[in-house]
């Protein structure tokens, strides 16, 4: 990947950049790319022009292909293919041509490294313009043959990334990463070259899924890096040239101890308010405080809108502080990390070399601007919340609160502050690390500071040795992600989602719509914090433009956020119906709980961030109808126990057996006659976070049965998420017994959790054989013979598990009648899979043949999944809460 942006800063030693071993038995034959695994005898597993993931896990399952012989085949199909088919190199004919053939060497050897004993691929900037200019000669300069090889090449490309991002854990890194960047690489050339020929370039795909593996986290970690940073950037950045500057960044400057910190939140910017102290600017000094006193702040806070600027005088000794009321008179704004040392929750007061020092900063910006006139002689005013909000509550603090909107809106600069980006020089930097510098520093993770970033019309950095211009350097970039360098307009998507969530809340030329600005507020917000959990509707309802005195008169966090939503209902006439799909934490007060309770740190969910913020473009709004719930309208499925087997014994008739753990409930479908499975999201998501055994032994310890709880209540129902291809659910409980559902009247439901819908389609077939062997043991004379026992000893399906335990452990009869039970299971299992080719098959591709041993405690335990669902209407009418 040596044709990626490289950071300056990468650390004392440098951290190294990774290389790729080449691991290839032979070239690459010169044949039609999509049809080459068909001439390497791989056809049953790459269909030519089509790929089906579940298909291929399938196939791999049964029939896995050594690792080595992935890399070897993937590095020359996916790697060194697709660079001749993007070359124009490829074609039926080629195989035999000599031309192509010398090409295709040409290609080798330009990017073949031999090191000693190892050979390792590298692909630089210089070879691979090489390459390209023998790709454009080769080309047809008429623009109909130039856009169809290029929506080949898409094609080539949208077969080849769910290849490659779905490989196992053990294939070879660098050999993965270095096929994925290749692939983002040509996706971001070929639009490039659509859009020149006017054509639709529209093609996009997620190239850097999982490229922070542990090797890369542990050695960013060494380097400075926060786990909580790392974690937003994985979440944040969906391009590879974004995550590898971040990978080879160096952050250890200046340094702070992340040993507690964790994946949502940094510790070490957690500021404790009662025990906050304030810092000189250098170790040894010992100067005294400036204190501004509160009476001296009110005149201009009290006095419409207006509000107190500073000017100082003189040096740290001497240092003076005059108050002057806004006006005419141009001022600088400060933004600042209050765990850098710059604040002070008890007074407005600071150390006087930290306010000489801060003044020298801002000094130095108007004589850089002022070339006519550098250092005249009068000091610019500043504006710092420290010294100019009064600390303590009052109606000051809260006059000042509801001015910040236009505090940082009318300053001429905003000055951002941030102790990790003052440790290192901005001259020696390229733009691409500035501006990745800027998005990962601690300033980003603050929400406070979210707003005073954007409502600056004019926005600085600090650095080492400069005050870097937001707009110039963004300039910078965007000029060369539109130039002709690929590794820049690889970095442009993430890049231009960045710099909206600082600059198109208030200076973005057209008006935002509802989905834009909720979409907007919901990327900028992830991963931020706040000291003070009820400070954050008052930041959300800065950046809506809302009323922030309403939302000010209240004084707890929830308050305040139903009152933002009740704001953003009022003034868009609704909102976005998915919000009831948030998995995040929602409000507590009844008629309100399908409202989040916060935007900010993501809980650990089965989706991420990004599927969150998809949600907000849903054209469909929905309004609350207090006390009920949110209105909405979304198909439904009407869960329900089976009804009874009529033959008078329990519904669980094999007493004793003990229950599985809650992986999921199946249902079959009264619509359609096919099995359903209902999976709890808050599972799901730590089930793929689990990577040893034991962590599942130990959840299903607890006895939880969340989904059972819910189906076994007799008013469950799924409230079905109705985009295509979407397979979630609330599943939820009728406030009152309803026996059958009415589109147009809306049924109240308490929603219990997030769940994922599978139709089981071919897997179905698996348990119309499983109902019909426990059906068949159930009548069997082992199970009557096991019940009568079981009403002798006086125990039934309500007796305590401790009892079964001891009967299990103690008692021959017993154990010898769940023996018996085991065994006929079994006996008809083995008579299915014997008879049943079909069943066999169906077993061994979906649960694997390694379970076929133990399937027979799914029948065991079939009657705890007895279910049956009936759909309701697909635009029933809903209040959620």
């Amino acid at each position: 990947m040596e044709f990626h942006l490289l950071p300056v800063h990468r650390g004392d030693p440098p951290i190294q950049v990774p290389r790729t071993q080449y691991v290839c038995t032979g070239l690459y034959d010169g044949g039609p790319w999509l049809s080459y695994p068909a001439r390497k005898g791989k056809a049953e597993k790459f269909k030519d022009g089509t790929f089906d993931l579940m298909d291929y896990s399938r196939s791999e399952r049964i029939n896995p292909t050594p690792i080595k012989e992935q890399e070897s085949f993937f590095q020359t199909w996916l790697y060194f293919g697709i660079i001749a088919e993007f070359m124009g190199v490829n074609s039926e004919d080629s195989i035999n041509d000599p031309t192509s053939a010398e090409v295709i060497r040409s290609i080798y050897s330009e990017i073949l490294d031999p090191d000693g004993d190892q050979t390792y691929v590298k692909l630089d900037v210089a070879c691979l313009e090489k390459l390209l200019v023998m790709g454009r000669i080769r080309l047809s300069s008429d623009p109909v043959v130039r856009r169809q090889h290029y929506e080949h090449v898409i094609r080539c490309l949208a077969y080849m990334h769910p290849i490659i991002i779905s490989v196992p854990d053990e294939f070879d890194y660098s050999i993965k990463w270095s096929i994925a960047a290749l692939g983002e690489l040509f996706m971001v050339s070929v639009r490039a070259a659509l859009q020149a020929l006017h054509a639709p370039s529209d093609f996009a795909r997620s190239w850097g899924n999982k490229f922070l593996n542990k090797d890369a986290k542990r050695s960013m970690m060494e380097h400075g890096w926060c786990r909580s940073d790392i974690a937003r950037a994985e979440a944040k950045y969906q391009g590879i040239q974004s995550l590898y500057i971040a990978r080879m960044l160096d952050k250890s400057l200046p340094p702070r101890n992340h040993s507690q910190c964790t994946n949502s939140a940094c510790k070490s910017y957690q500021i404790n308010m009662g025990h906050y102290v304030s810092e000189h600017q250098h170790l040894l000094c010992s100067c005294e405080t400036l204190v501004v006193e509160e009476e001296a702040l009110l005149p201009a806070l009290l006095d419409g809108d207006h509000y107190p600027l500073l000017r100082f005088e003189g040096g740290v000794g001497d240092l003076t502080c005059e108050i002057v009321k806004s006006g005419t008179k141009p001022y600088i704004a400060i933004s600042h990390v209050w765990a850098d040392g710059l604040g002070n929750p008890f007074a407005n007061s600071l150390y006087r070399c930290k306010l000489h020092h801060l003044q020298k900063l801002v000094d130095a910006i108007n004589d850089k601007e002022s070339t006519t006139s550098p250092g005249n002689g009068e000091r610019s005013l500043v504006w710092l919340d420290t010294l100019c909000c009064p600390a303590q509550d009052g109606d000051g603090k809260q006059k000042s609160i509801e001015k910040i909107r236009l505090v940082y809106r009318q300053a001429k600069h905003v000055l951002v502050l941030d102790a990790g980006l003052m440790s290192y020089q901005s001259q020696s930097q390229d733009a691409s690390e500035i501006i990745k510098r800027i998005f990962t520093s601690s300033w980003m993770r603050r929400l406070w500071t979210l707003q005073e970033g954007a409502l600056a019309t004019s926005l600085y950095f600090q650095f080492a040795d400069q005050a870097v211009n937001f707009s110039a350097v963004t300039q910078l970039v965007w000029a060369a992600s539109t130039s002709k360098s690929m590794s820049y307009r690889a970095l442009q998507p993430d890049f231009v989602n960045e710099t909206r969530c600082l600059q198109a809340f208030f200076n973005n030329p057209t008006p935002l719509s509802l989905a834009d600005s909720l979409n907007l507020l919901d990327r900028a917000l992830q991963f931020r914090s706040v000291s003070v959990a009820s400070d954050e509707p008052l930041c959300i309802a800065t950046l809506l433009s809302f009323d922030l005195h309403a939302v000010l008169q209240l004084r707890d966090q929830e308050s305040r956020m139903e009152k933002v939503w009740e704001l953003v209902i009022a003034k868009h006439g609704g909102i976005p119906s998915q919000i009831i799909f948030f998995e995040e934490q929602k409000l507590s007060r009844p008629g309100w709980r399908w409202a989040p309770k916060t935007l900010l740190n993501s809980q650990s969910g089965l989706h991420g961030p990004n599927t969150r913020i998809t949600r907000w473009f849903d054209p469909h709004l929905a309004v609350p109808e207090h006390p009920h719930g949110l209105r909405v309208k979304y198909p439904g499925v009407q869960i329900s126990l089976k009804p009874d087997y009529g033959d008078g014994k329990p519904r669980n008739p094999w007493i004793g057996a003990p229950r599985l753990p809650e992986d999921w409930v199946q249902y079959r479908s009264l619509d359609d006659g096919r099995w359903y499975r209902i999976i709890d999201q808050k599972f799901a998501a730590l089930n793929n976070s689990w990577t040893t055994d034991e962590e599942r032994r130990e959840y299903h310890k607890q006895g939880l049965y969340p989904v059972h709880d819910v189906a076994n209540t007799g008013r469950s129902v799924l409230v079905l998420n109705n985009i295509p291809g979407v397979r979630e659910a609330l599943f939820a409980t009728t406030v009152s017994e309803v026996s059958e559902f009415i589109e147009a009247v809306p049924a109240a439901v308490t929603t219990k959790l997030n769940a994922m819908l599978s139709d089981l389609k071919e897997e179905s077939y698996i348990y119309d054989v499983v109902e019909k062997i426990a059906l068949s043991v159930r009548a069997d004379e082992v199970t009557d013979q096991h019940l009568a026992l079981c009403k002798k000893l006086n125990i039934d399906e309500n007796t305590s598990l401790d009892v079964f335990k001891d009967l299990l452990a103690n008692h021959e009869d017993f154990i010898a009648s769940t023996a018996s039970v085991k065994e006929k299971i079994k006996e008809e299992l083995a008579r299915a899979v014997g008879d049943d080719e079909k069943f066999r098959t169906l077993i061994d591709t979906y649960w694997g043949v390694s379970y076929r041993e133990d399937f027979w405690v799914v029948v065991r335990n079939f009657f705890h999944h007895d279910y049956v669902g009936k759909r309701t209407g697909d635009e029933q009418a809903w209040y959620i809460d």
